[in-house]
């Protein structure tokens, strides 16, 4: 554990080692991170976590060791939440009351050949723990990558999108990308006729900066786009409906993934951009029986009272009860700016 540089910035990095048995974190580890966090916290500086190793430290006499210590890094991690940035790097196994760390953190990076995470109890399916299964079923997964290396190259990238702080805003750069450009190839990529699908990933590389965008949980809740990307050199994060995935914009996992994404943006002062194509699809009853109204319930909360800029374009559709309510379809509920396109239809 220490600090370091990445591109000039200061931030705290801590890194389990698989060599000192298995990695398994006992009393004092667990003090060192928690006090590493609490500087970092209190020196505004991002923090790095580096997971591989067999969970908790387990005695064969006096059971547990740490627990008091895990508590407390697990605490600082809630009292730092939304304050510095926090990145976890999965490359190996994670298991046990440990796993909570990770999971705490605001983006979750997991290598699909050796991340394994996993609290506890039986595993009944062959992909359980993997990255796959946290990308895919538990949306506990940001990003997927095949190798250690990869995992911090898109670390590094993250912090491109990302302040050191919640009080300090998100780096602009100069991109070279002509704002006023327009782009005539959108015609071909969106039909009028609501009958007929697109991919929203066209939309958007058409929009952004040089068509660079870094994709947040890209297999959940496929019927939503959750990205940061740059306008005229400015970091934002994109939230947009994509037509050509089934699913309802107020389905459980979109809900929680719209959820998920905006806290972040709202913390570290990155505006939002919404690009709106609702589906009229309701979720039925078998949403309903999982506590649908919850989940809509935390989306309509943190997106009525975030307060960085919320922008919208409604590209074809936007239907209130499937998703508009959230998504900029109505300017009462704190949206900042509306904008239509010449076929849109509300």
């Amino acid at each position: 554990m220490g600090k370091a540089k990445i591109k000039g910035r200061q931030v705290a990095v801590y890194s389990v080692d698989f060599t000192v048995m298995s990695g398994a974190i006992g009393d004092q580890g667990v003090w060192k991170i928690a006090e590493l966090i609490e500087m970092a916290g209190k020196e505004r500086k991002p923090i790095i976590g580096i997971f591989d190793g067999a969970g908790s430290r387990v005695g064969f006499k006096d059971g547990y060791a740490g627990y008091q210590g895990l508590g407390q890094l697990i605490r600082n991690y809630c009292l730092y939440s939304g304050v510095i940035p926090q990145i976890a790097l999965l490359l190996g196994p994670c298991t046990g009351p440990f796993a909570q760390v990770p999971i705490q953190s605001d983006f979750l990076i997991i290598n699909e050949n050796t991340g394994f995470l996993w609290h506890g109890g039986d595993i009944e399916s062959d992909n359980a723990g993997s990255a796959e299964f946290h990308m895919e079923e538990s949306g506990q997964c940001d990003l997927i990558v095949e190798s250690d290396q990869e995992a911090i190259e898109k670390a590094r990238e993250l912090f491109d999108f990302i302040p050191q702080n919640c009080w300090e805003k998100p780096i602009s750069v100069q991109t070279g990308d002509d704002p006023e450009r327009t782009e005539d190839s959108l015609l071909d990529v969106m039909p009028d006729n609501s009958k007929f699908t697109y991919d929203m990933h066209e939309v958007i590389s058409e929009l952004v900066d040089h068509g660079e965008y870094l994709e947040i949980k890209d297999e959940y809740a496929k019927c939503l786009i959750t990205c940061f990307a740059r306008f005229n050199g400015q970091p934002v994060g994109i939230v947009a409906n994509n037509p050509s995935q089934p699913g309802s914009m107020l389905g459980i996992n979109a809900c929680d993934k719209y959820y998920r994404f905006l806290q972040i943006l709202d913390s570290y002062n990155i505006p939002l951009i919404n690009l709106v194509d609702t589906p009229p699809t309701v979720p039925g009853e078998a949403e309903e029986k999982k506590g649908l109204q919850r989940h809509i319930g935390k989306i309509v909360d943190v997106y009525a009272t975030t307060t960085v800029p919320k922008i919208s374009v409604i590209l074809r559709e936007v239907y209130g009860d499937t998703g508009g309510l959230i998504m900029g379809g109505l300017k009462s509920m704190g949206g900042d700016l509306t904008y239509a396109w010449p076929i849109a239809q509300f």
